[in-house]
């Protein structure tokens, strides 16, 4: 196809080349793949394309380009061009140019970095004076290049579609190795020679088509059972400015309140002694010392008891990962203990082992490759009877790799439960009162959950729990029912429920207009 001539050994020596580099193809993205980002990013797997500036000289091309890493990726173009015109113009060649690209926000959007190589085969002639030299022109040029090179591009995504465009540009180095000709047919051999050639190596306007799932919003803390709340959105519809009923306290008690939080260390392999300066503990451990430094700052307040429990991701063994998790769970405890001079005795330690609800959380919220068969698996198949060994031989491992790489180290946590005591003036001791006012203050900082448990153990239908009651029923996205407490509250005689009915108008009122 690309004529004959080849120097005596040559046509051995360039398969031998060509098989180097094939395998060489073959073996990049997986290494790559090894190396992926710790973070977590749903989005097309992968992409085919096509350079519209070489359909543009005749040349059949195609790209495959395939995202391995949160900001990284491995793009394979093969160009082929069989052609010969009129009086003999040829620009034959096959090329491949694969290359490593860096993306600085993430995979498939916007700006990209590449290293690439190439490879070619060719066999021009006649080609026209004035884009290319002279001896181009008025010669036949057979023979095989080799070389690297570095290049810049920027991706344009079109909203939710699957298209996209693509422009890269790119310079570097090739090795020729060619034999020269007459540009007749036939003609002989002139000289057979080389050349290190510096330059432009690449460029491209593509057509792109993303295949796989699309991307979807990134949750950084995994939520088994996601809670029942509906906020309308402020920036659409009227936001209601309800007011919360509260009871003045006749006396002075001792209430029990805690606070909920999640510190998500980095240790070494292996490893359960907590390193502040490590990664990102540094963080994780400022809002520790934050939570507990709120607590003590407020008056009449005592630390009674503080539940430490501790998570691994699935790799290795059970019961390793088991004692893992309790030795990281002590290590927090000691931690805290040593900080703040708290008694060992009113830490509850325990370590959970391996988080499989968390990981069926999120994979599920995932758009990740065979999602469906990998939730089967985790949720069907016991963890003693196989469940991670065929998690891990399903699809070659790539599916476990992603999970590995993007979502084992949100598995990787301690959770912390802070219980105290306050000794207010404030607080009722009257049950009732002292629910419906921590039911308040929930529906103050939006905490549904919380609310609802409190209103849930008070026992009488007062004024103010009904009036609370249509809050947390229109938190819930319940507007009718909300309706009906507010009307039930106004008539048993609260302050605030017909102001606050006047606000659920407004923003029924405003949603209905959209």
């Amino acid at each position: 196809m690309f004529g004959y001539g080849l120097k005596k050994g040559m046509y051995k020596q360039l398969i031998m080349r060509w098989k180097i580099f094939f395998w060489g193809l073959l073996v990049l993205p997986v290494a790559v793949s090894a190396q992926t980002s710790d973070r977590e990013s749903t989005q097309p797997g992968w992409n085919i394309k096509t350079n519209l500036l070489y359909d543009a000289t005749t040349t059949l091309n195609m790209g495959v380009e395939f995202r391995t890493g949160r900001s990284t990726s491995i793009d394979i173009p093969l160009n082929y061009n069989p052609w010969t015109f009129r009086n003999n113009r040829k620009w034959k060649h096959i090329l491949v140019q694969p290359e490593f690209r860096l993306w600085p926000r993430e995979s498939f959007d916007g700006h990209f970095f590449g290293l690439h190589a190439h490879y070619a085969f060719y066999n021009t002639g006649r080609l026209p004076h004035g884009p290319f030299s002279q001896n181009m022109a008025a010669s036949r040029y057979q023979g095989w290049a080799a070389g690297a090179g570095v290049s810049y591009g920027y991706r344009w995504n079109f909203g939710d579609s699957r298209w996209a465009m693509e422009a890269t540009i790119g310079v570097g180095y090739a090795y020729l190795d060619y034999d020269k000709y007459e540009c007749n047919e036939c003609s002989e051999r002139l000289k057979s020679d080389t050349r290190n050639y510096f330059g432009p190596t690449k460029i491209g306007l593509s057509l792109v088509y993303n295949i796989g799932k699309k991307k979807t919003a990134r949750t950084t803390e995994p939520v088994y059972v996601p809670a029942p709340i509906v906020i309308p959105p402020r920036s659409v519809v009227y936001e209601p400015q309800f007011v919360v009923s509260r009871v003045k306290a006749k006396a002075e008690s001792v209430t029990e309140h805690h606070e909920t939080g999640k510190a998500y260390l980095d240790f070494a392999v292996g490893r359960s002694e907590i390193m502040p300066s490590f990664k990102n503990n540094a963080t994780e451990l400022w809002k520790l010392d934050e939570l507990i430094e709120s607590v003590k700052a407020k008056p009449d307040t005592t630390i009674t008891r503080i539940i430490i429990t501790g998570y691994t991701s699935p790799e290795a063994n059970y019961d390793t990962n088991l004692a893992l998790s309790e030795r990281r769970a002590s290590a927090l405890t000691n931690y805290i203990r040593t900080k703040y001079g708290l008694p060992a005795s009113i830490f509850t330690v325990a370590g959970a082992g391996e988080d499989w609800a968390g990981l069926d959380s999120l994979v599920s919220r995932s758009y990740m490759p065979r999602r469906d068969v990998i939730l089967d698996i985790i949720r069907n198949v016991g963890i003693f009877a196989g469940r991670e060994s065929d998690l891990m031989r399903l699809d070659g491992g790539g599916p476990y790799r992603i999970m590995k790489a993007e979502m084992f180290p949100l598995l990787r946590r301690v959770e912390y439960e802070i219980y105290y005591t306050v000794h207010s003036s404030a607080l009722k001791t009257n049950d009732d009162t002292a629910n419906l006012n921590a039911a308040a203050d929930a529906l103050s900082r939006k905490d549904a959950a919380s609310a609802m448990r409190y209103l849930n153990m008070v026992e009488g239908h007062t004024a103010s729990r009904m009036n609370n009651m249509a809050i947390l029923a229109f938190m819930q996205g319940d507007t009718d029912r909300a309706a009906e407490y507010f009307a039930a509250a106004e008539a048993a005689g609260s302050t605030h429920a017909a102001a606050n009915a006047k606000e659920l108008e407004k923003y029924i009122q405003s949603n209905t207009n959209l």
